[in-house]
């Protein structure tokens, strides 16, 4: 008897990293119809612990999220942790691919255009969208990969 070896398509993995407790829950709720695995994070350390950790297909990253790090105090509006977080994903050569898309409040073109150039796929303002496009989206993007 011979038996078929199925190949085995892993799951897509899926990062929020959100600091807001509400909106963290919403999405990683919301998020479990694309059919991947959901993380959740809600500091840039722990953001980067993770991605280190599960090298995820897609990160949803807010801007304004906190830091434990004396270097990110001076953090403001011009210079938000998430796009820091962005930048290192970048600078290493296991997550430079890493598709990510800018999950945030802050609806100014300095942070979007800033995280073009950084390589975030997409731009979406929290307050424009219902849960559902984001939804849409990730799964358009997840479709890609």
């Amino acid at each position: 008897m011979v038996k078929s070896k199925a190949k085995v398509i892993p799951r897509k993995k899926v990062l929020v990293v959100e600091d807001e407790p509400l909106l963290a829950s919403m999405y990683m709720t919301v998020l479990r119809q694309v059919q991947a695995d959901i993380y959740g994070a809600t500091t840039r350390q722990e953001g980067e612990r993770i991605i280190a950790r599960i090298l995820p297909d897609l990160v949803l990253l807010d801007l304004m999220i906190p830091s434990n790090t004396t270097k990110d105090l001076n953090t403001d509006f011009h210079d938000p942790v998430g796009l820091k977080l962005l930048t290192e994903l970048r600078k290493n050569p296991a997550t430079k691919k890493t598709k990510v898309i800018i999950l945030s409040n802050l609806d100014a073109d300095e942070q979007r255009k800033h995280a073009m150039a950084l390589g975030a796929i997409d731009y979406l303002v929290k307050s424009s969208l219902a849960p559902s496009a984001v939804v849409a989206r990730v799964k358009s993007v997840l479709a890609e990969l």
